[in-house]
């Protein structure tokens, strides 16, 4: 979502980043069932490998529903983002929710002790 100059932009496009996020949050998801299978059958933990696998579905299903809702809004209809996005602890999904590159938020002060592979 390129930054706008008004605080207000298209609440369909503020769901649809949100479903992007959604979806990126079940990817990961997914890629730690992957990664956590071995070691939850070893344990016999069928129960947390379950509650995973509800995680990750639910954040698919989440994802397509903001989606669906974000196309089926009027074009007209608008939020102000950086303002919904500035309570939240989260600096790099802050300023990508605003539709700011991450970069933007890379100088916030925060301690970053693992990199995104």
């Amino acid at each position: 979502m390129p930054p706008l100059s008004s605080p207000e932009v298209p609440l369909s496009q503020v769901l649809a980043t949100c479903a992007g996020e959604l979806a990126d949050l079940a990817a990961r998801c997914g890629r730690l069932q992957t990664t956590l299978s071995p070691a939850l059958a070893r344990t016999a933990d069928l129960e947390d490998g379950q509650a995973l696998d509800l995680v990750t579905q639910t954040l698919e299903a989440l994802s397509a529903y903001m989606g669906a809702l974000g196309r089926g809004l009027p074009a007209a209809w608008t939020a102000d983002a950086a303002a919904a996005a500035a309570g939240l602890p989260l600096a790099d999904l802050a300023a990508r929710l605003q539709g700011l590159a991450a970069a933007a938020a890379a100088d916030s002060g925060e301690l970053d002790l693992f990199e995104a592979g």
